[in-house]
């Protein structure tokens, strides 16, 4: 799915570039990150399938094994 977070944590390396909207902490900012999203409905579709597309890909056990896998050969 799209997202809207917020830059705190660790967020920042969870919402990749494409996949939904960071922005800072505020109110403001998060008013406007939603109502910029609903302003572009196709927006929001191609975000949600960048975010589809990433989670299948980066996110499965077999993605973290190889990265585990090329780490310690490296």
């Amino acid at each position: 799915k799209t997202v809207i977070a917020t830059r705190v944590g660790a967020l920042d390396e969870q919402v990749p570039c494409g996949t939904g909207i960071l922005v800072e902490p505020s109110l403001t900012a998060i008013s406007t990150a939603i109502t910029t999203l609903y302003s572009n409905p196709s927006e929001i579709e191609n975000m949600g399938r960048a975010a589809q597309y990433y989670a299948q890909k980066e996110l499965t056990w077999t993605h973290s094994a190889d990265l585990l896998l090329t780490y310690i050969n490296n």
